[in-house]
């Protein structure tokens, strides 16, 4: 089969790789973290070649030179290139805003909601690298398995004695339903630019039932 076309990014104007990694490793250098610096430095160097050249050409020679790091410090850390992109992700998701969404009430999810696309705003441009290279996968499987997701699954898993089995089927695909409308409404927002503010998208979200996937009103 041919290979599909690989269509390089247009010169961003927006937001910076390096801005969209700015917690990442920023505190360690100054603390002196010598590796954590290494992943950054990685990952910027990354995500910069990803913007022109197919992720399958990324050789780790070239990797590691533009980003002034050793191949051992590249084996040290990581076994492959897509080893380094969870990695990268997984520093979005370790600082993703936290909410009980079993215990918040409406105007605490309007505001947590508001809180994650403020937050996601900063990786527009290494999200439509992403996108661009082909890993929507890997992104919502990042949100999959976010703090909020993974204690909402937890909390169930210690409940679910109690529930009917059509109950705990109806938890287990609202939590589908709830991860898919973040990850679609945050993808389409990136794909359209950014044009709306996180408190429209907030709004819509509350209006489409995000918070009745959770609260879900007694027959």
């Amino acid at each position: 089969m041919p290979k599909p076309t690989f269509t390089p990014l247009p010169l961003p104007t927006g937001t910076s790789i390096e801005s969209s990694l700015s917690d990442f490793g920023q505190q360690a250098h100054i603390m002196g973290n010598a590796n954590t610096v290494v992943r950054r430095s990685l990952a910027i160097a990354l995500l910069k070649f990803m913007e022109s050249t197919p992720f399958a050409d990324i050789s780790v020679t070239k990797l590691t030179q533009k980003a002034g790091v050793s191949r051992m410090g590249y084996y040290r850390n990581y076994d492959s290139k897509l080893a380094l992109l969870k990695d990268y992700l997984a520093q979005i998701e370790d600082d993703f805003p936290f909410i009980d969404l079993t215990a918040a009430s409406e105007s605490e999810f309007y505001a947590f909601l508001r809180q994650v696309f403020d937050y996601l705003s900063k990786f527009e441009l290494s999200t439509k690298i992403l996108l661009n290279q082909g890993f929507e996968g890997l992104i919502l499987d990042t949100l999959l398995n976010s703090k909020i997701f993974v204690e909402y699954r937890k909390k169930q898993a210690l409940t679910c004695q109690a529930m009917t089995a059509l109950q705990d089927k109806s938890r287990e695909y609202n939590l589908v339903f709830a991860s898919g409308m973040l990850y679609h409404t945050y993808i389409h927002w990136v794909r359209q630019g950014q044009t709306e503010t996180p408190q429209q998208l907030a709004s819509w979200l509350m209006a489409g039932g995000f918070y009745r996937l959770f609260h879900p009103t007694d027959d």
